[in-house]
């Protein structure tokens, strides 16, 4: 509560989508080719308002009420409005079933774009074989083999109201008065367009008993959008402007086996999935060297910087010699620089998941555990776990007892010797101008889900075929994580963010949610 009586704010938000459409499908067949797809047109338009009233003061206490406000209430109104139109098409071609042929196109003119570039046209060719199907050549050992490949490209265009300079209402001592956007108006701006292609095969074993899909995929955004920083003296903070090219390559792989089935009844089959994907800066356009992805804390930040994975941590770093061990100044403490530089990336280098799924006369039992392997966050608890003495780490070895000796270097590169009280390191100015000792490490591994069943055998019942029972359990523990979250307590996962700009930093994370449930299934 800021003032004597509490405060609050309500917030009524609206938001609308209407899309109107006009299609013509066709389907005929030739002979051993089918032909089928369809041409159309849409109107989009999205509407969106945010109403907000806020009081800092109540005159009453405790009566949330915008007329008991004690002084002048807080209001704010947004409200856009914009509309894509489109046409597109999308015709579907096989040859007795073994070979397939999709290709799609459409254009939009978007009303958030300039009048010169407001139309983009996008379009996609897919092809499919079923080899098996395709030629005399069938093992035994091998029930189905398909190849697959795909181009496309895909279009968009930005937020509306940025191709002029606009304004926003807003009220002081009961004066209203407009202030002008703080990011500057683009010259030219034009739609991003991200080109992919995908090779990928999908093969099945042994009848089916065993499963393995193969994907690699390559995708380009040229012309990105972004909101880039200038100088202040231009009387804007950041101007909008077709800024990036962002390149993201990768593999996925899924092996699935049905691993025991027996006359007994009991079956096990598993399933296991693992990705690497690679996103790297390509260019910046108009002479940057990097733009901010995300301010985050204390100075922290996350840049894409050209031939760089996208994500790099950029922050304070330990001041260390030639051999990586820290320089400490006569005092014994940690010396402090000013230069920023790379502390690590938020990309993962791996992720991957492990689902297996037991029946056994009528028990039913599922498990799936997932990872994530690499990555660095910058955690705000890890930066003020020092200063606060709050956490384990400012108690271990009696160090506020006896103190510690650096591990590092003098500037002579001879050995620290020089023994520093807790309250000197821990609470010392140079933690301030530190970011390093705050980046940790963003692997884990998780169990899942957990799903305990058991299936009822429905008889003489005109109504009811089937009644599963089971009991689940939801996020139920942590079965690896790094010692730098472990030591203090912090879910790597939670430590990330939502959306680009949270992604790679944790702020004072309250616990993960750990869930149970009781499910019942009725067939009919």
């Amino acid at each position: 509560q800021r003032g004597r009586g509490g405060q609050f704010r309500e917030n009524s938000q609206f938001s609308q989508e209407t899309n109107l459409d006009l299609t013509l499908n066709f389907d005929k067949t030739f002979g051993a080719f089918r032909l089928d797809g369809l041409v159309g047109a849409n109107n989009r338009n999205n509407k969106f308002n945010l109403l907000s009233l806020s009081a800092n003061d109540l005159t009453v206490p405790d009566i949330y009420a915008i007329s008991n406000v004690k002084g002048a209430p807080g209001v704010s109104d947004y409200q856009s409005e914009y509309e894509t139109q489109s046409v597109y098409f999308a015709a579907n071609g096989s040859y007795k079933d073994f070979l397939f042929l999709g290709i799609t196109g459409r254009n939009d003119w978007s009303s958030t774009l300039p009048e010169a570039s407001r139309s983009y046209f996008y379009p996609s060719v897919s092809l499919g074989l079923s080899v098996l199907d395709a030629f005399t050549w069938k093992p035994n050992y091998i029930s189905y083999l398909k190849l697959r490949a795909n181009l496309a490209q895909v279009g968009g265009a930005t937020d509306p109201y940025q191709l002029s300079r606009t304004y926003s209402a807003g009220s002081y001592a009961g004066i209203s008065f407009f202030s002008p956007t703080s990011t500057s108006p683009p010259n030219d701006l034009k739609p991003f367009k991200t080109s992919s292609y995908e090779f990928g095969t999908d093969i099945r074993l042994f009848k089916d008993r065993f499963a393995l899909d193969v994907t690699y995929y390559n995708q380009k955004t040229e012309n990105q959008i972004l909101s880039v920083g200038t100088s202040s003296t231009t009387g804007y903070r950041a101007i909008k402007l077709n800024a990036g090219e962002i390149e993201n390559s990768g593999i996925e792989l899924m092996l699935s086996a049905k691993v025991i089935e027996n006359n007994a009844g009991l079956r096990w089959s598993s399933n296991i999935n693992w990705a690497k994907n690679k996103s790297v800066v390509n260019a910046l356009y108009g002479g940057l060297t990097s733009y901010q992805i995300s301010p985050g804390f204390g100075g922290a930040k996350t840049l894409g910087i050209p031939g760089e994975e996208w994500g790099v941590l950029w922050g304070l770093p330990f001041v260390r010699n030639e051999a990586g061990k820290i320089v400490v100044g006569p005092n014994g403490l940690p010396n402090t620089t000013s230069a920023a530089k790379n502390l690590g990336n938020v990309t993962p280098d791996w992720t991957g998941g492990f689902a297996n799924t037991f029946n056994y006369k009528g028990f039913n039992l599922y498990f799936l555990a997932d990872m994530r392997m690499g990555s660095e966050f910058f955690s705000t608890t890890a930066w003020h776990s020092y200063p606060t003495g709050a956490y384990e780490v400012t108690t271990k070895n009696n160090v506020r007892e006896t103190g510690l000796i650096v591990d590092g270097v003098f500037e002579d590169n001879t050995p620290n010797d020089v023994r520093v009280s807790a309250q000197a390191f821990y609470v010392g100015d140079w933690m301030w101008n530190n970011h390093e000792y705050s980046i940790l490490d963003g692997t884990f591994v998780k169990l899942r889900e957990v799903v305990f069943g058991y299936d009822f055998k429905i008889k003489n019942s005109k109504i009811f075929q089937k009644l599963n029972v089971s009991v689940t359990g939801r996020n139920l523990a942590i079965l690896y994580r790094d010692k730098s979250t472990r030591d203090l307590g912090i879910d790597p996962e939670t430590g990330f963010g939502a959306g680009a700009f949270g992604v790679g930093y944790e702020n004072f994370q309250i616990p993960a949610t750990r869930s149970y449930g009781i499910n019942l299934k009725v067939g009919f």
